[in-house]
């Protein structure tokens, strides 16, 4: 009998522990806008704040930050990265800024399509307009991140550790793309997968997975292949899906991205996330999820009657749900012990 009860909690302890690493329904709330028709947000933190920018009603795009519901503009800026403090980065189209509540010009003459911040306030980009990669650590001058390619480069991410992920130009020549790179001190150029013609490095975590795509072909024929590098060194795994990239990856190891339609890649599997939400939600299709936080919350971007819209996913029941029923069949499987003697 003792065994029968202790396989049962064994049993409950292994399903539960399941439920926490993947949920497989989100509910799904609607961002909202600043008056025009396009939102996209591009990155949330654990609190689920997040950032982006959005058009006004004049059609002019404007920084957004977006708080339990609240969306606050930022002025005509575009905003990119957010930490777990909620430190909004971005640019005004010349200088880069700090936003926590307060603008902090950083003196830093950036531009580009990508920035990265992370929990120290370390910040990379782009310098000007055709300059390198740089990493800024609170002070001027900053960093210039350069190597083996000697042309324009982008910063897109920054982890805890300072280790930054981006794209450069091998060089001038107009018939060279950009190639993803790793950079702690040491300029590395990421591995790529056979045929590649250029390559772009989006996200890294704490344990040093990079992710972002390869584009195979020439620039007259090509196509988008996402990919993960599971560390600096590592070849690329192709992640499957054709026509678009990986955009994001946590601190478990789980992927955001898009093929054509929203992608989650959980544990080696490749999740279409508009059959993960309910039927009547808000949408007529989640295109792109750009940012995925530590709980799993996802932010994508998706269409509603021709309109560009930004959906925050939370996973049904919250991770917070899920360590409470984690911890209460913890503390029965410890009772369970003692009773056993």
């Amino acid at each position: 009998m003792k065994t029968l009860k202790l396989t049962t909690v064994l049993s409950v302890l292994t399903v539960g522990s399941m439920l926490v690493r993947a949920a497989t329904t989100y509910s799904v709330t609607d961002l909202g806008s600043l008056g025009g028709n396009t939102t996209e947000a591009w990155a949330i933190n654990n609190s689920r704040q997040i950032t982006g920018n959005a058009l006004d009603a004049g059609g002019r795009s404007h920084g957004f930050f977006w708080d339990s519901g609240v969306m606050t503009d930022l002025g005509r800026v575009s905003a990119w990265a957010i930490n777990n403090s909620g430190v909004v980065a971005g640019h005004d189209g010349g200088g880069a800024f700090l936003y926590d509540g307060t603008m902090h010009a950083l003196g830093v003459e950036v531009r580009g399509l990508t920035m990265g911040i992370n929990d120290a306030n370390q910040v990379t980009g782009r310098l000007g307009n055709s300059g390198p990669a740089f990493l800024y650590s609170g002070s001027t001058p900053v960093t210039r991140i350069e190597g083996v390619y000697s042309g324009p480069g982008h910063g897109a991410d920054v982890n805890s550790h300072g280790a930054v992920v981006g794209d450069a130009f091998p060089g001038n020549d107009p018939y060279e793309d950009a190639l993803a790179f790793h950079w702690d001190g040491m300029f590395t150029p990421l591995a790529n997968l056979a045929g590649t013609w250029s390559s772009r490095a989006r996200s890294i975590n704490d344990s040093g997975q990079i992710v972002g795509h390869n584009t195979l072909g020439d620039p007259h024929n090509f196509v988008f292949r996402p990919v993960l590098w599971d560390s600096k060194d590592a070849e690329p795994l192709d992640l499957g899906g054709v026509g678009g990239g990986a955009y994001d990856i946590n601190e478990l190891g789980q992927i955001v991205g898009g093929v054509g339609y929203a992608v989650l890649w959980d544990a080696g599997e490749m999740i279409d996330l508009n059959d993960c939400i309910p039927a009547d939600a808000p949408l007529d299709h989640l295109q792109t999820a750009h940012s995925i936080n530590d709980f799993g919350d996802i932010v994508c971007t998706g269409t509603v009657g021709g309109t560009t819209r930004s959906f925050l996913l939370t996973p049904i029941p919250e991770p917070a749900t899920y360590a409470a029923v984690m911890l209460a069949i913890s503390t029965l499987f410890v009772w369970y012990r003692r009773r056993l003697g």
